[in-house]
This record gives C-alpha cells, structure tokens and sequence, in this order.
C-alpha cells in the first residue's frame, strides 16, 4: 500500500466483510443494506464510480465456483437482498451497483458456452424472479450479463433477453458484458483447447452487430464486437449501408443510456 499512497489504507489494512452467502443466511434485509452503504463509501473514498455487486444468480449447483458470492438457492431472497445491497450502494448517488450476472449464470466449469435450457415457465418462475424482486425492489444503474448461453442464445446477443429486462422488468440503465465474454478465442475453447465447445474451432459465430444490436452497451476488456461495428459507420455515411445504419442507430441508443 505504501506504494501507492493515497486513497490506500494505510498499513495495508482495509474493511472486511462476510462472504454474500453467509450475509444471505442472515435474513436481514435492513443489515445487507447497511452493507451496501459501507461499500458505497468506500467506493467513493477510492474514486471508485461503479461497485461490481450484487450477484443474485441462484444457486442450484454447489459445484458453481462463484456460489459463496450468491444469496442461495431462493430467488425471492436473492432479489430482495441484492435490492437492499443497491439501495445501500446507490445511497449517495455517487456509486453505481452493477446486478449481475444476467441470466441464469449457475456453473463454472464450461461456463463460456454451456447452455442453461429450461422451459420458458421455469425460466420467468425462477431465473427471472430474482430479477423482478431486484427491479421492483431497487434501481441499479448497471446490470452485468453472463457468460452462458439460455435456451441456446447468449445473452447478450439475444434481443429476447434484454427485452425482458428492459420492456417486461423496467430496466432503464446501462447494460455490460462481462469480462472476455465476446472473445471467441475463449468461447470457442481454442483458448483452454476444450473441445466440448458447440464452436469449437469457430470463427465469427457472434456477429460485429449482436451485442449493441441486442441492446447491451458497454463490452468489456477483451472484447471487440462493439470495435468492429463502430467500423462500420463509415459505410452508413457514404454508402447508405442497411447494416451500417442500422449499427449506427444501435449506437446512438447505447450513448443514450450512458
């Protein structure tokens, strides 16, 4: 710490708190909130904007290697906590929370292409729900999607799932991918040589308009997509371009809700 200065803590010390899983087996509401609040501040001591938090992915699956980072296995509790962990977060309107990690992200291993299938009554009566409670409950201003795929679609590429999210949930903010999660160097396998990717040794499988097309705004570190389709705009404006247009529209949509 000493060398880094300030805002560091001095002597390397700084605020610890009990994992979210054992914060969920509180059952106290009003205590997550007041958590939420001491990360907010936090945050802001360290000129930090944006709080990567709450997780509110149930948990079916104890195997999943992020499961001490979930509220459990009931999705009600999963909203209503992480709406508390906002509301806290958000406090001051200095910090953003980012709810994550949009939609039914429950495994570890093979968790760049794996896809959740469920019936469409299992997925709004339970991997939604949380969500809904989340919405109804709190206003997070970033919402972070998954790296699995949900009926076979990504995400993050499916209009289908950002559309629940804003037009059926009331979504009104900002909407990111997650780290490396339009790399195909790593969604295919080729990066970790695992074969049991459905693309494995693929190319071009997410497209360079699918994620702002879909409504997703930010892409983050060691993604392109967004890159490749802001090069693009330059055929909207001297060719009339239908794609290039159409990506330039997206585009606009996207700096709107920033």
């Amino acid at each position: 710490c000493e060398n880094f200065g300030a805002p560091c803590p001095v002597h390397g010390q700084a605020p610890a708190f009990p994992a979210q899983s054992l914060r969920a087996a509180s059952w106290d509401v009003a205590l997550e909130e007041e958590f939420g609040e001491a990360v907010g501040e936090i945050a802001e001591r360290l000129d930090v904007h944006a709080a990567l938090l709450p997780t509110i992915n149930v948990l079916p699956w104890l195997h999943w290697g992020r499961g001490q980072e979930s509220f459990g296995e009931d999705p009600v509790l999963n909203g209503k906590m992480g709406a508390a962990a906002v509301r806290g977060v958000q406090k001051t309107g200095r910090v953003m929370a980012t709810a994550k990690h949009f939609l039914a992200n429950n495994i570890e291993n093979s968790r760049w292409w794996v896809s959740a299938d469920m019936s469409d009554k299992m997925l709004h009566e339970v991997y939604l729900k949380a969500w809904a409670v989340l919405m109804a409950e709190s206003a997070p201003e970033l919402i972070m999607t998954g790296y699995n795929r949900v009926q076979g679609r990504y995400s993050f590429t499916d209009p289908k799932f950002i559309d629940l999210l804003r037009s059926k949930l009331g979504f009104q903010g900002s909407i990111m991918t997650d780290w490396m999660a339009t790399w195909e160097t790593l969604t295919s396998g080729a990066f970790t040589n695992s074969r049991g990717s459905p693309y494995y040794g693929q190319v071009g499988f997410i497209g360079p308009g699918s994620v702002l097309g879909a409504g997703v705004d930010m892409e983050m570190p060691y993604c392109s997509k967004n890159r490749d389709l802001v090069a693009m705009l330059q055929g909207c404006s001297f060719n009339g371009s239908a794609a290039a247009c159409a990506a330039d529209d997206s585009l606009h949509r996207a700096a709107g809700r920033l």
